[in-house]
């Protein structure tokens, strides 16, 4: 993709459109082979670790001050961090240049939301009412110091301008409730045995969920 207006969406995507192209013209002045490896949505690993600061925890986090949890059509190809690594070492030096690594066997958004949900004991609702429930907290969480403190640990609440997306964009047609882009990923699937291996990489179903809450749990976000 060189067209720079296909990554105007949020800053965090056009700083990786423009780290591709200063990749691209090194490689080219130095004559070096390159792959550039566009890595989807990486997930909590072996033992569940997730970085608290992303979108994604910090959705399953408001589950416990809005009491519900976005739910809607759409897939999620999320790909655990040992994977990942492994899928990257298989890439490398793959005569392709540009190849996306996400999990080859995606699952329904509603479905790991709903198992997110049932552990919290928390409702599901289309991601539209939650973002009203989230935009409502956001917009009061200045009115006391109170609720300045809650602020500082609702992660959410600090990523408002990003969940937006999910409301200008069709899950449908892309992924994560539109939170991230649909890609096509046979190239990196051709290139890696580990992505190719059902048993080392399986579907994410109910053991990862309770991995990655455990996890958060442990680190107190939660």
């Amino acid at each position: 993709i060189i067209d720079a207006k296909i990554s105007v969406q949020t800053g965090y995507m056009e700083s990786k459109w423009v780290a591709e192209r200063l990749f691209d013209a090194a490689a080219e002045k130095l004559g070096m082979p390159a792959n550039v490896i566009r890595v989807g949505l990486i997930s909590g690993g072996m033992n569940g670790a997730w970085d608290v600061s992303h979108w994604l925890p910090a959705i399953v986090q408001s589950g416990t001050f809005l009491g519900c949890l976005p739910t809607g059509p759409g897939l999620a190809a999320w790909i655990p961090a040992h994977i990942a690594a492994a899928a990257i070492i298989d890439i490398q030096g793959t005569p392709r240049h540009t190849l996306h690594l996400i999990h080859p066997r995606p699952v329904e958004w509603s479905t790991i939301m709903g198992q997110i949900a049932n552990i919290l004991q928390v409702s599901l609702v289309p991601y539209v009412e939650w973002f009203a429930r989230l935009d409502h907290a956001s917009r009061h969480a200045d009115d006391d110091k109170k609720s300045k403190r809650q602020k500082e640990r609702r992660a959410a609440l600090k990523l408002i301008e990003f969940y937006k997306l999910g409301l200008k964009n069709d899950a449908r047609n892309a992924e994560s409730m539109g939170l991230m882009p649909s890609v096509v990923a046979d190239e990196a699937l051709k290139a890696s045995k580990t992505l190719q291996d059902e048993q080392l990489l399986p579907l994410i179903g109910q053991e990862d969920v309770r991995r990655w809450i455990d996890y958060w749990r442990e680190v107190d976000f939660l």
